[in-house]
């Protein structure tokens, strides 16, 4: 699987080293941007052109507020073209995508274990757990804890491809594996989100594939690494192998705000603010009570809030070109698995988009999004028979 690449690359860029996974996502994207030229600006050129849209509009007009630096602006710029160029220009022949996927899932899976690890077993577990911060392992820096959760949510949006025919039992195991780690991160964090978006992605792939597989879940077979998963768990709380202070603290968490949160009447703010303040600055008030948000916690409606609505209007533009490849992705006439793992990550790609902040929070996402949308958009083209 590493002779790639492709898998070599995602490996290192869901390994999140400071600097060298980016750079080497730049060098690389710029290089099949170069060497298919004519590819690109054949089939992908107008999409590209959104993209450059809205990166120059949002990190220029976040410049003139003093939010962002101009290297700011070339860094991610280069780093989300790159992405986009390296997406479409995979050679599908030759690459399995659920590998692909799930290659990176692992890099970013042992970034966010060994820092969870660090920071909740390593020290003072209690103060941690009130602070609910992780600590990156490469940095040492505190890192916020949801942003992580929303990368291990990318490998909790797998766990129903344990369900699908055509998924290897290998595949299911890697899958199980990423899908205990991910509980027992998301425990530690104390996150709801992340649980709650898994639940829906999971009935939803379930119901995709009972009307088109026909599959059922009483059936045994699927349900060994299911019941893989729910056996390690028990047995490692069980003997304490885990601390048992984290489901504790889970609980606590959830007794005390359920569902609760500020963030629902930050949203509200957000949406007003796109008439209000349609050209950002931060100009809306985000006050909530005795609470004061940084952020709206809703990267669509950060980005009005930070730059106003011309990016927004070129992000959602950019999104909106791939509506005939997604649309795709459910016609039955077009089934097959590769469809089911386009569905189920794009889902895991697009949940936290709602609910956290990721321009700011993560360098990788907008990169990943685009990176998605190009691999999509290939995808159909090879499908097609046009690449």
């Amino acid at each position: 699987m590493l002779k790639k690449p492709a898998y070599i690359l995602l490996f290192i860029y869901g390994l999140l080293i400071p600097k060298i996974s980016a750079l080497l996502m730049i060098f690389y994207g710029s290089y099949k941007f170069l060497s298919n030229a004519r590819r690109i600006f054949h089939y992908f050129i107008i999409e590209i052109i959104l993209l450059t849209c809205f990166l120059v509009s949002y990190y220029w007009i976040s410049i003139t507020y003093g939010f962002y630096t101009i290297e700011n602006l070339f860094f991610f710029s280069f780093l989300s073209i790159s992405s986009y160029a390296f997406g479409a220009t995979i050679d599908l022949k030759t690459i399995n995508i659920l590998h692909l996927f799930l290659i990176f899932f692992i890099g970013l899976m042992i970034v966010v274990s060994i820092s969870t690890y660090q920071t909740y077993f390593t020290g003072n577990i209690d103060q941690a757990l009130e602070a609910r911060v992780v600590y990156n392992m490469w940095s040492g820096h505190e890192e916020n804890s949801p942003v992580y959760g929303a990368y291990v949510l990318l490998s909790m949006s797998l766990l129903c491809l344990i369900f699908l025919k055509k998924v290897s039992l290998y595949e299911k195991i890697i899958i199980s594996i990423l899908v205990i780690f991910s509980i027992i991160v998301l425990l530690a964090f104390q996150s709801r989100g992340p649980f709650l978006s898994a639940t829906i992605i999971f009935l939803v792939a379930y119901f995709y594939l009972k009307r088109y597989q026909n599959i059922t879940l009483v059936n045994i077979k699927y349900l060994v690494p299911v019941l893989l998963v729910l056996s390690v768990l028990y047995f490692s709380f069980e003997n304490e192998i885990l601390s048992n202070k984290l489901v504790e603290g889970y609980s606590k968490r959830i007794e005390k705000k359920g569902m609760k949160s500020a963030r629902y009447e930050v949203w509200m703010k957000g949406l007003e603010g796109l008439y209000e303040e349609p050209f950002g600055g931060k100009a809306i008030s985000l006050k909530v009570g005795s609470y004061t948000a940084e952020f709206v916690h809703n990267m669509w409606l950060d980005i009005n809030f930070k730059s106003g609505i011309i990016p927004l209007i070129f992000i959602l533009l950019f999104i909106f070109k791939h509506t005939k490849y997604i649309t795709y992705l459910f016609s039955k006439a077009n089934q097959n698995k590769e469809n089911i793992y386009f569905i189920i990550i794009g889902l895991g790609i697009l949940f936290p988009t709602f609910f956290e902040p990721m321009m700011d929070a993560s360098f990788i996402y907008i990169s990943l999004i685009a990176f998605y949308l190009a691999l999509l958009k290939n995808f159909y083209y090879f499908k097609k028979g046009i690449l």
